[in-house]
């Protein structure tokens, strides 16, 4: 089987996913064949370079994308809070409270938290206050208090975690 992958493309370690991560399916594929010349044509393909994710049209079209097939490694961070029990949390996220959040929100609290213990307490404290705010109100919660800012970013960042492993697994 050829898990979205043209020899060119398992050459290049690439492959052409649906956007919610999962395999093509024929309607798919067929859309996204369908758009090749189209995709071609002089200002069309400037799409792919105008586009967030460099989907071109057929793919806006036939909702996938061309993801790394190269297994990326799972940070320290990750796996911690990915296997931290719900019940250990002190705040709580539903679904649809986790949707509200951009996924550039998630990246930067997990940048940030990775590199905590190597940030200086003024660093650290400017960060919280650049992210807290804007998710809170983002997010539509209360705002923790001052001193649990940092446990309110973790538990943020393993809910999430739990969310896509609950949507993938």
């Amino acid at each position: 089987m050829l898990r979205g992958q043209t020899l060119g493309k398992r050459m290049s370690s690439i492959r052409v996913v649906r956007l919610d991560g999962f395999a093509l399916d024929p309607p798919g594929i067929f859309v996204r064949n369908l758009f090749r010349i189209i995709d071609h044509l002089p200002p069309l393909w400037l799409v792919p370079l105008l586009s967030r994710q460099s989907q071109r049209l057929g793919d806006m079209v036939a909702g996938t994308v061309v993801v790394s097939n190269k297994p990326e490694s799972i940070s320290n961070l990750r796996l911690s809070l990915a296997q931290r029990p719900a019940v250990e949390a002190q705040f709580v996220f539903d679904a649809p409270t986790l949707k509200r959040a951009r996924p550039e929100d998630f990246n930067a609290v997990e940048k940030i938290l990775e590199r905590w213990d190597q940030l200086n307490a003024i660093q650290q404290e400017t960060f919280l206050g650049q992210l807290v705010p804007p998710l809170v109100a983002r997010l539509h919660v209360e705002s923790p208090p001052y001193d649990q800012r940092l446990q309110f970013l973790n538990d943020l960042l393993a809910a999430e975690y739990r969310r896509q492993h609950r949507s993938l697994g």
